[in-house]
């Protein structure tokens, strides 16, 4: 079976990764990567949270793909943020890493963006639900905007969104 190097994120001199679906720390500067979770379930889409202590990644070891945590350390054992009917991947923190942006996907191939909190209690909450294709939403670097992408037009574009419901888009 070919083993391929997937779903990269870097912070600092680290980089996460999957590998023949677990997920794994190395260094940038050489060294032997450190797995992170054994054979479990197949692991998606690492990001780091923005003080470096925290991987989030999808994990289908519940039997479909939701969001879980595990210490960089690798202290612990990988943790549940909450548990969703629809299939669910990180794709963006913000700075101040209050809040995580995840793609759920439900059995008709429908992507919606969500949100969660990551400072207490989640409360997964809808940030773009229509029966268009959102996916990808990135955090500005201020936090105040998600760019994401969307077939809404009936082509794949870009949009920015404002996170405040009075702002635009």
């Amino acid at each position: 079976a070919t083993r391929l190097l997937r779903f990269p994120d870097v912070h600092g001199d680290r980089v996460a990764f999957v590998y023949a679906g677990d997920l794994f720390v190395a260094s940038v500067n050489g060294g032997a990567a450190r797995q992170l979770t054994a054979h479990v379930g197949q692991e998606l889409f690492p990001k780091f949270s923005p003080d470096g202590k925290w991987i989030y990644f999808a994990s289908d070891r519940s039997g479909r793909s939701n969001i879980y945590r595990h210490r960089v350390s690798g202290a612990g054992r990988p943790e549940p943020l909450f548990s969703s009917p629809l299939e669910c991947y990180p794709t963006s923190i913000s700075r101040d890493g209050k809040t995580l942006c995840y793609t759920t996907a439900d059995s008709t191939g429908d992507f919606d963006l969500w949100l969660c909190n990551l400072d207490g209690d989640p409360q997964p909450r809808g940030f773009r639900e229509t029966d268009m294709f959102e996916m990808r939403g990135e955090f500005s670097p201020d936090g105040r905007w998600l760019a994401y992408a969307s077939f809404e037009t009936g082509s794949m574009e870009s949009f920015v969104e404002s996170l405040d419901p009075s702002g635009g888009r």
